[in-house]
């Protein structure tokens, strides 16, 4: 077997507050919207990260590259306390996204990460890249759905092991999966119904997979 079972919860991130104690969380990796009107989530999950994350405990958020300016300025009440601390890429092979209004193609996707205070001067779990190569961008499970491989090296550098992963924006279950591979704790919400439940049986289907060290 993989690690623990991970919790999907079917509905508003609000609900993470009466099941998660306060600085209990190693490690929250999510993928909000990017649509212009879902800027005010940012807040929202920087209220939840404040409360829920441990001292030196990280946020990695994906923010879309036209809003990135509006989603900095929905953290920025909350520091130092919670604080801007680095910009990881993600690189994707293939097909680039075109933005026709702002003449560009986009081919690497941007992840905020702010620090908990007080941030570690030393790091924890080894160090980690700051920019990853996605090789697949499967949409199978989510129409937004972001690729495996970030999730797994960031979660293994900057969780430790049997820590506590968070997700409130779970769509496809992609960061759930990652935590189960890599024998984290993990729990999240997802407001779609439909959606949660392909995540459920995402993650039931992996957790029914052998890992490497059972076959070996």
């Amino acid at each position: 077997m993989n690690g623990p079972s991970p919790e999907i919860i079917t509905g508003d991130l609000s609900l993470l507050y009466d099941r998660i104690e306060d600085g209990s969380v190693d490690l929250i990796f999510t993928d909000p919207p990017y649509f212009a009107e879902s800027v005010p989530l940012y807040g929202r999950l920087a209220q939840l990260a404040l409360a829920k994350l441990k001292p030196g405990g990280l946020l990695l958020t994906y923010a879309g590259s036209m809003f990135v300016d509006d989603v900095i300025e929905q953290f920025r009440p909350y520091r130092p306390f919670l604080s801007y601390h680095w910009t990881f890429h993600v690189v994707h092979r293939g097909s680039w996204a075109r933005h026709f209004g702002r003449r560009v193609r986009q081919g690497a996707k941007i992840v905020l990460v702010y620090a908990k205070s007080p941030v570690p001067t030393v790091a924890r779990h080894g160090m980690c890249r700051d920019t990853v190569i996605s090789e697949c961008r499967s949409k199978e499970n989510h129409p937004w759905e972001q690729g495996i491989e970030p999730v797994l090296e960031w979660v293994e550098f900057l969780s430790p092991r049997g820590g506590l992963v968070v997700d409130p924006f779970v769509g496809g279950g992609t960061t759930a999966v990652a935590a189960l591979r890599l024998k984290r704790r993990f729990i999240g919400t997802e407001i779609d119904p439909a959606t949660a439940e392909i995540a459920r049986k995402r993650v039931e289907f992996e957790a029914g997979t052998p890992s490497l060290e059972e076959v070996w």
